[in-house]
């Protein structure tokens, strides 16, 4: 008679563990895929309900979209980082950084309203790309604006050399370049208007 008891010998352990960890290597890999991938989707729906604001606030400002760095064909250039609610821009005037669909802090009037609930929307879109606000800019969002039509862009989550952009001209679609750090995400039109690259 056998005097050692039936049971699993270590190898037959060894081979049960090293399965269990790869198998917990490809579900954590994968779920974390995923995170980036939804975070890529809110981007997108965050950059759409601030087109919808920028629309009801040109509505209620005249059909303006006012001037945030686009005046001398600024729109392309450095220092074009979304304004977050810290921002102080020029009530009236030709500035650079004037009241605008990015950010309006007139008071008595129903558009500022709209920027603030589009600034939110920028803001969750800089959040969930990773980027932060520093001073008075989002980190990974860039606007601009010239009273007859604006762009935005969010870095997106899964691929950070690629941007979600919306503009005034209805488009919203993937562009290349890091919004937040690259001044390519838009371009000026031969009409004149800020389009998306």
């Amino acid at each position: 008679m056998n005097k050692y008891k039936k049971g699993f010998t270590i190898l037959e352990l060894l081979v049960v563990i090293a399965i269990i960890g790869i198998l917990s290597a490809v579900v954590i890999g994968m779920v974390g895929n995923s995170r980036a991938k939804a975070a890529d989707k809110a981007i997108i729906q965050d950059m759409a309900s601030f087109k919808n604001q920028a629309e009801l606030y040109a509505a209620a400002n005249g059909s303006v979209y006012g001037n945030f760095n686009a005046l001398n064909a600024n729109a392309t250039g450095t220092n074009d980082n979304c304004p977050n609610t810290a921002f102080s821009p020029t009530a009236v005037g030709t500035g650079l950084y004037q009241q605008s669909v990015f950010w309006d802090t007139r008071t008595g009037l129903s558009a500022p309203a709209f920027t603030l609930i589009g600034n939110n929307a920028i803001e969750h879109a800089n959040l969930q790309s990773g980027g932060t606000a520093t001073g008075t800019r989002y980190g990974n969002a860039r606007c601009a604006a010239n009273n007859v039509s604006w762009a935005g862009a969010v870095t997106l989550k899964t691929n950070n050399t690629k941007s979600w952009c919306v503009d005034s001209n209805g488009a919203s679609k993937e562009v290349a370049g890091n919004a937040g750090s690259v001044n390519t995400v838009f371009t000026i039109n031969a009409g004149g208007q800020i389009v998306c690259s």
